[in-house]
């Protein structure tokens, strides 16, 4: 029996065609998934090595609190101005009683060139004190029943302590509350104690018995140029006046 060989050559020129194909389908795959050059090994490393960027966490300021620095951070120190001192007022009436007057002597204030106006002021306040005297005869007359001659009359020491008891009273309470009378008011007149702003009763009680018991004798001095009295020297007093 003779074999047929005519399909002999289309089978081999079948798988020879098959075989071209799959070999050209794998060189074109492999075209496209090789990159086009070889990866080196330490570009790998170095790519591995590298860090990453760190994106700093954000901070949220409360208030009246300080955000605190984050470690490495340098901030510029910022040096604080001194506060310019406040300017310092001084009032003249800040200085009453720290201040005093120099003078010469104790007491010299011009005593003579103030001697009419003390001698005016002195007759004022003897008037009033005459007039109160009279208003607390009168008084006692209206409660005895006795006529006030006759009260002057037989009891005229008693009007004499009266009347020194007024005369007292009146210089202690105006040189102690307003260091004036109502006499030197009138002569714009003021008793200055040399240490102090108020004049101490111990003050106005000696100058009182310097006044009641030297009496005249108080303007000795002023015969001998001093410009003051013996009572303002005895009491440490002295007159001023406003004009």
């Amino acid at each position: 029996m003779r074999k047929d060989n005519s399909t002999g050559p289309d089978i081999s020129e079948w798988k020879r065609e098959v075989a071209e194909k799959v070999k050209a389908y794998g060189e074109r795959k492999k075209r496209l998934t090789t990159p086009p050059g070889p990866i080196r090994e330490t570009d790998q490393q170095e790519t591995s090595s590298k860090p990453e960027p760190t994106v700093a966490p954000e901070r949220h300021s409360r208030p009246g609190k300080l955000d605190p620095e984050p470690p490495g951070e340098v901030r510029p120190t910022v040096v604080p101005v001194p506060a310019a001192n406040p300017s310092l007022e001084i009032w003249t009436g800040d200085l009453d009683g720290l201040i005093t007057e120099p003078s010469e002597e104790k007491g010299a204030t011009g005593a003579g060139i103030y001697l009419i106006q003390r001698s005016a002021a002195f007759i004022i306040d003897h008037i009033i004190i005459i007039v109160l005297l009279s208003a607390f005869l009168f008084l006692f007359s209206a409660g005895t029943g006795e006529p006030v001659e006759s009260v002057i009359v037989s009891g005229w020491k008693g009007v004499a302590g009266a009347f020194l008891f007024i005369h007292c009273i009146y210089y202690l309470y105006f040189y102690h509350s307003s260091r004036q009378t109502p006499g030197m008011v009138f002569l714009s007149l003021e008793l200055k104690d040399l240490g102090a702003s108020s004049i101490p009763a111990t003050r106005i009680l000696a100058r009182w018995l310097a006044m009641v018991l030297l009496n005249v004798f108080n303007l000795l001095p002023l015969l001998f140029g001093r410009r003051y009295l013996l009572l303002d020297q005895i009491s440490g007093t002295e007159m001023r006046s406003f004009k």
